[in-house]
């Protein structure tokens, strides 16, 4: 039986975009290699230029996103980052810094990675998902 704290990953992991279609069974298996982090308020969960790392999935709190130093927004609880840097590995292109304690959810690289190794069903439906942001964004830019 899942505990509370289970049941709420997995419920906030379902919304995002990124994992949408992922079976419970799936996204367990994503759970499985993640770890949950606190962050104080003025502590940088992710800095701009670093090198890739987790995809983080804000449960509590408020962070401010910067970009060159420049606030571009705030993103808070059932928000998400890190899905670029998870998929392409990338540098971080922002610095994600907390502006109340946060309670977050890293999952790693490695554990993403591993998952679509083992279930090509798992690869399809994040490469669908990639295509409807790509196409969703073609479609802001032509507006």
């Amino acid at each position: 039986m899942a505990t509370p704290g289970e049941v709420e990953r997995l419920a906030t992991l379902r919304e995002v975009p990124l994992f949408v279609g992922l079976s419970d069974t799936e996204l367990g298996s994503l759970l499985g290699d993640s770890e949950e982090r606190t962050y104080l308020p003025g502590q940088d969960l992710v800095t701009q230029g670093d090198a890739s790392g987790p995809f983080f999935l804000i449960f509590e709190g408020r962070c401010r996103v910067l970009v060159d130093g420049v606030d571009r927004k705030v993103i808070g609880a059932g928000q998400h980052f890190g899905d670029m840097a998870l998929v392409d590995g990338e540098p971080r292109s922002a610095t994600v810094r907390a502006e109340t304690e946060v309670r977050a959810l890293a999952i790693p690289a490695e554990g993403f990675f591993r998952l679509l190794e083992a279930n090509f069903g798992v690869v399809r439906k994040i490469m669908a998902n990639l295509s409807r942001r790509a196409r969703a964004a073609e479609r802001q830019l032509s507006k």
